[in-house]
């Protein structure tokens, strides 16, 4: 298997870090619930070129999946269960006008640029490296003009639970990581406890988000990491 000019078989030797499971994992569960949101996405579609935007992300989504899971054979991890067509109703009322698609799709793409920028520098192998990178390379994503979310007036959610709530997760994780990144920088000490007050508040709420998905059983642990410590404990 090749990614980005790589060769993942002559990589085996090297295990992965607790950081690269955790990264590719995250990226699977991710890549998949947006395949899914694109599904519904594409069948609802009328513009043609919206349409071929969405089929172009929907396509790099499932590229990245594949390379995942031949990643995880290749190292003997299991693969997520992640999310399925169990998870969207594609024969619901659409919920959205063409133009929030494209919305969407900027979004994804901000929230990609974000997670994939940060977990970079943690990668310690060649070949995820050159995974990642792959991923923002693919980030080639077309951006709206205006900030509109075009509802329509359906009321039958075309989605599952747990991907709504998946979903919710993910942009919270962004967001708490936006404000820590941005604290960082502010040289106003007004301005730095607000960002300390939201952290603490939207942090309670993804906490009570997280306590949701792990009381219905939503919440797919990754493979653990070797404790060597207690290894030699034993």
């Amino acid at each position: 298997m090749n990614i980005g000019g790589t060769n993942m078989e002559s990589k085996t030797d090297i295990k992965l870090t607790s950081a690269e499971i955790g990264a590719l994992w995250t990226t699977y569960m991710n890549k998949s619930l947006t395949a899914c949101v694109l599904k519904y996405f594409i069948v609802k579609v009328k513009d043609k070129d919206i349409k071929s935007d969405l089929e172009f992300a929907i396509s790099t989504a499932q590229n990245h999946l594949k390379s995942i899971s031949e990643i995880f054979n290749i190292e003997d991890y299991p693969i997520p269960h992640g999310f399925t067509d169990e998870d969207v109703n594609l024969n619901a009322p659409p919920l959205f006008d063409d133009n929030y698609y494209l919305f969407y799709l900027r979004s994804i793409a901000m929230l990609d640029l974000s997670a994939y920028g940060i977990a970079l520098p943690l990668m310690a192998r060649q070949d995820m490296i050159d995974f990642l990178r792959s991923i923002l390379k693919a980030e080639d994503i077309p951006a709206s003009t205006a900030w509109d979310t075009f509802v329509t007036d359906s009321k039958e959610s075309p989605f599952s639970d747990k991907l709504m709530l998946s979903h919710l997760n993910t942009i919270i994780v962004s967001g708490l990581a936006n404000y820590a990144i941005a604290s960082t920088v502010s040289m106003r000490h007004d301005i730095l406890t607000d960002y300390v007050r939201l952290i603490a508040e939207v942090g309670q709420y993804g906490m009570d988000v997280l306590n949701r998905m792990i009381d219905n059983g939503w919440l797919e642990q990754p493979p653990k990491a070797v404790i060597h410590y207690a290894l030699a404990n034993a």
